[in-house]
């Protein structure tokens, strides 16, 4: 240690100088490079970097505040990540958000666009607030199971569709509309193994008729709105019907709204029936 001190005494004031200033420099730099403590705010006008991992604070209470855009390439929280305003994910079309647990929101959840769910097995459900599901087992095929009797399905203008018994359907609206397109939409009444209704119309149709005494004649009954030709009709004469004509046969066509019928007249009360408008009510099935 005297050795060490001589030889420092016999060098100049100068050079010491340079050596203790060296050796500050050197030991900053070794304490620095194991860990850096700042108890002051750092402001730089350029980019703060860190290579290795950065912890900012110790404690629940530890606030990292932004005036501007916080941009990450990737980030973990551990914790809970809290939102006061509105969050942003994302830019474009194509991102996607992920969760591996339970996605929870204490209010409402509002989608502006498409909303797709998605699931990769035959039991994937949408469970609703107080047990009923709706599921897409069959491809083509939606079933929304309620779990009591009282289980309803609320339509837009409040009417009602219930299934408290067994069965049976329960329609509540003041007018129920089934309405189907393809070759399979059909309905039956009863258990009966009777054949399915598919449509049904009714109105009334008007026709010329020309009729001699004691002979049949044939007229097309127009305005028939919704007869095609895959209906069956039934006519009913009305008053407008001279009481010498029965009506005997009545058949679609294949002009929609035209049912073509067959008349008799019998001559009871004598002479022909000139060209005359005539009504007649018609039933349409198929």
């Amino acid at each position: 240690m005297n050795s060490i001190k001589t030889y420092l005494n016999s060098l100049g004031r100068g050079v010491r100088t340079t050596i203790l200033a060296l050796a500050v420099v050197f030991v900053s730099a070794g304490i620095a490079q194991a860990a850096t403590t700042i108890s002051t705010n750092i402001l730089t006008n350029g980019t703060l970097g860190a290579t290795g991992v950065s912890t900012f604070g110790a404690t629940a209470s530890t606030t990292i505040s932004a005036a501007g855009l916080l941009v990450t390439p990737g980030a973990t929280v551990n914790g809970t990540l809290g939102v006061i305003g509105v969050a942003t994910f994302g830019a474009t079309a194509s991102t996607t958000i992920s969760a591996a647990g339970v996605v929870s929101m204490p209010s409402t959840l509002s989608v502006t666009g498409l909303a797709t769910f998605l699931g990769g097995a035959t039991t994937t459900t949408l469970t609703l607030l107080n047990g009923e599901v709706i599921s897409n087992a069959t491809d083509g095929t939606v079933q929304i199971g309620g779990i009591a009797s009282t289980t309803s399905i609320t339509l837009l203008n409040g009417e009602t569709i219930t299934n408290a018994t067994d069965g049976t359907i329960t329609f509540g609206a003041t007018n129920t509309v089934l309405a189907g397109t393809a070759s399979s939409s059909a309905i039956r009444v009863g258990t009966d193994e009777a054949t399915t209704i598919s449509g049904l119309v009714f109105g009334y149709c008007t026709a010329s008729i020309t009729a001699t005494a004691s002979t049949s004649a044939y007229a097309n009954c127009t305005g028939a709105t919704g007869v095609t030709s895959s209906h069956r009709v039934f006519l009913q004469a009305t008053s407008s019907i001279p009481s010498q004509l029965v009506l005997q046969a009545a058949s679609s066509t294949a002009t929609n709204g035209t049912i073509n019928i067959e008349v008799l007249n019998t001559g009871i009360t004598g002479g022909n029936v000139s060209t005359s408008v005539n009504s007649f009510n018609f039933w349409a099935v198929r």
